[in-house]
């Protein structure tokens, strides 16, 4: 894993970026607004996710609020995917110094000057995309990175967050037992061990890429942001101080884009 120290200037630009989260958090929910700059981690294992996660959660947040108010009776999927490029590439823009980021058909696309150098698809959980199906979702980013002139090796997936994200059948497949317990347990704390030898058996099966490992990144297993929203939303709930992120995910992304 590459794991680079913060500057500076790196958690100043994480604690302006999570002050603006909580000045839009201020006007959806008023005064019941969480204080997300007290998550800042001194370390940059941590401080990145969490600016990250924080941004995917606002979009629901926002979402919960639309449907609340408008008395729908499911968030809007097309709204929700819309926002979440929108938040990336703001996100990556204010990091990166070597590549401009843009939306580009439900991907995250970085150009330098004119040129394509990489392509980038977040899912907040596989949902539907779970086990093999998710290799589908792998073998069209590489077609489009393909038409787009992009390396495979530029290719990168997030999923971010491992809840919605099992199916049962395939963990006993690929760790080749059926001694395995159902999701709720296999995401506790005291399975931890478990879930992460299944993850990385699963994303060293994944075909098409170069390099699965290098190229997937996870988030977290603890929480779902859409879960989350509705409890900040409905229930006065902050963001937890104790987020564990699977890996160095976003930090490991940002550091491989600034070497293209």
């Amino acid at each position: 894993m590459l794991v680079i120290k913060d500057d500076d200037n790196t958690l100043n630009r994480i604690a302006t970026a999570l002050e603006e989260i909580n000045v839009t958090l201020k006007q959806i929910l008023g005064e019941r607004t969480p204080n997300l700059l007290q998550n800042v981690q001194n370390t940059s294992f941590g401080s990145l996710e969490l600016e990250f996660f924080s941004n995917i959660t606002q979009v629901y947040v926002e979402e919960e609020r639309i449907k609340v108010e408008k008395n729908l009776k499911r968030k809007s999927a097309v709204r929700v995917s819309n926002e979440l490029g929108i938040r990336m590439v703001n996100f990556f823009n204010r990091h990166l110094t070597n590549l401009t980021a843009l939306t580009y058909d439900g991907y995250i696309l970085f150009k330098k000057e004119d040129e394509n150098k990489a392509l980038f698809r977040f899912q907040t959980d596989l949902g539907f995309n779970r086990g093999e199906a998710y290799y589908d979702a792998i073998k069209h980013g590489v077609e489009l990175a393909k038409k787009l002139g992009v390396p495979i090796s530029n290719l990168f997936f997030m999923i971010g967050s491992i809840h919605n994200s099992i199916d049962n059948s395939h963990v006993k497949k690929i760790l080749g037992t059926t001694d395995i317990p159902d999701n709720s347990i296999l995401l506790s704390p005291s399975y931890h061990d478990l879930l992460v030898k299944y993850l990385n058996a699963y994303i060293e099966s994944i075909p098409y890429l170069v390099n699965p490992h290098k190229q997937i990144f996870l988030l977290t297993s603890s929480v779902h942001p859409n879960v989350l929203a509705w409890e900040i939303f409905n229930k006065n709930q902050s963001i937890p101080q104790n987020i564990k992120f699977l890996e160095p995910s976003v930090t490991e992304l940002i550091k491989t884009l600034e070497l293209i």
